[in-house]
């Protein structure tokens, strides 16, 4: 896990050290969701679609359940993995970081005159209101969230109208596992809604890696 070198409330680093410590995030972010996309990958590959391969010309399958298959693998695998490897820990180290370098704000056509000009210069810190990427610390948990809901929420659809015992029981297993998966992220998402919900001094601190 990366360290976040800038404390808060402290004005004494210097803005190239706040962009260094970015750039060393970003690739580390990038790093994590490459290995995230390749594994979840990976996995519906030899989870779905190897088995497919090896099937007989004298056989039958059902090609809509082993494609609706294949596609529910690889989001299971690709929610639990960006739940493992970008933990509520690790978004606030972004979220703490990028409030330090700050973020771009798109300006409306027209509104020039009432926006506050600043000229660029790389060692300038761009004041707090300007400019924050990460800026949202529960953009990720929320978007998880709802990828997952989404899946569990068609898989009982499907349940409901299955009407064969294996995809019944393939289903009631997958579901058992994204039961887990949503109650832990909207556990995640409850207790990291009250910590943001204090006031900027108290949650400027960051959270604490438990």
């Amino acid at each position: 896990m990366p360290i976040h070198t800038c404390p808060p409330h402290t004005h004494s680093h210097t803005p190239e050290l706040i962009r260094a410590e970015v750039e060393e995030l970003k690739s580390d972010f990038n790093r994590r969701i490459k290995e995230v996309l390749f594994n979840s990958l990976f996995s519906a590959y030899y989870v779905a679609f190897l088995p497919l391969c090896f099937v007989k010309s004298t056989q039958y399958y059902d090609m809509r359940w082993s494609c609706e298959h294949l596609i529910m693998v690889w989001i299971n695998a690709f929610v639990m993995l960006m739940s493992q490897l970008l933990p509520p820990s690790y978004c606030d180290l972004l979220h703490r970081s990028a409030a330090h370098l700050g973020r771009w704000q798109k300006l409306e056509h027209g509104s020039y005159s009432n926006a506050p000009q600043h000229v660029w210069s790389e060692s300038t810190i761009w004041p707090q209101g300007v400019l924050f990427l990460f800026h949202k610390p529960l953009r990720i948990l929320n978007l998880l969230i709802w990828i997952e809901s989404s899946v569990v929420l068609y898989q009982l659809y499907s349940l409901l109208r299955s009407e064969r015992w294996n995809h019944t029981l393939s289903l009631g297993l997958i579901l058992c596992c994204n039961y887990y998966v949503l109650f832990k992220l909207l556990r995640d998402r409850i207790v990291l809604g009250k910590a943001y919900s204090y006031p900027l001094s108290s949650n400027s601190l960051g959270l604490k890696s438990q």
